[in-house]
């Protein structure tokens, strides 16, 4: 990189108007300060640099987005298999006359799972 500015604001010299050949900017005034009179122009390099960054960003929002869509997927996943075993705990906290020690087991753990004291 070179110590030029980034960008600069160039106006053509609207006083030179008997030749309208000479006005661009090679006949107007520059300045590396903001300026709404004039157009603004980025140096070439910084313009290939910000568009490297920016294809690098777009690659890693691409990545993002593809894991947030997997989380998600194996989120809906693992809420219907919970769903499933909760089923099934309530089932076996149902049949105490058939398995004592498993009703009473599948009770406490729906009682945990819910935050209820057991």
């Amino acid at each position: 990189m070179t110590d030029a500015p980034e960008r600069i604001w160039v106006w053509p010299d609207y006083n030179d108007h008997f030749n309208p050949a000479k006005q661009d900017w090679t006949h107007g005034f520059w300045d590396d300060t903001e300026d709404s009179r004039g157009t603004e122009y980025a140096r070439a390099d910084r313009i290939e640099a910000k568009a490297a960054e920016i294809e690098r960003l777009n690659t890693q929002c691409e990545g993002l987005f593809q894991a947030a869509m997997n989380n998600g997927q194996a989120l809906i996943i693992a809420e219907a298999k919970l769903a499933k075993a909760l089923k099934e705990l309530e089932w076996q906290a149902s049949q105490p006359e058939a398995h004592p020690f498993m009703a009473q087991h599948a009770r406490t753990t729906l009682a945990e799972i819910k935050g209820e004291k057991t």
